[in-house]
């Protein structure tokens, strides 16, 4: 065999190899929302607040992937996610968020559903939604 034969055999392997890895790690998020939440981000859920499911969305041009997680605890737990945190409030550009956030997981929100929404700005907006009458937040990384 050649070398460009050997070489390029070795490429495919790799490359198989990578996705294969993406492909179990994603895997593994979706199985264990509570895990990825704790790896992931550096704030501690309160108690009272559980994460109840992940999903992910490819944005950016398709370059970059947001984290989102679905979680659930009443109002007053939920708000405590962003104590200690620099995050503002920011209802107005959260609230547009909402009803694309809520479709990863499969739930029918619209704009007028948001009861707060809190962003914090670095190189890469993270945001925190609580739904209006639902013991139910989501998360986006």
């Amino acid at each position: 065999m050649s070398r460009w034969k050997i070489a390029a055999v070795s490429l495919l392997l790799l490359a198989a190899g990578a996705a294969s890895y993406l492909y179990a790690i994603e895997a593994h998020r979706k199985a264990n929302p509570q895990s990825a939440f704790a790896s992931l981000v550096d704030i501690r859920l309160p108690a009272g607040v559980q994460v109840i499911s992940y999903a992910n969305s490819t944005n950016d041009a398709y370059v970059h992937k947001a984290h989102v997680w679905l979680l659930e605890g009443e109002e007053g737990a939920l708000r405590k996610m962003v104590e200690g945190t620099r995050s503002e409030r920011s209802d107005e550009d959260a609230r547009w968020l909402l009803p694309d956030a809520a479709a990863l997981f499969g739930l029918q929100l619209n704009p007028g559903d948001l009861a707060e929404g809190y962003e914090l700005e670095e190189s890469r907006d993270r945001w925190f939604l609580i739904a209006k009458g639902k013991p139910r937040a989501i998360y986006i990384q």
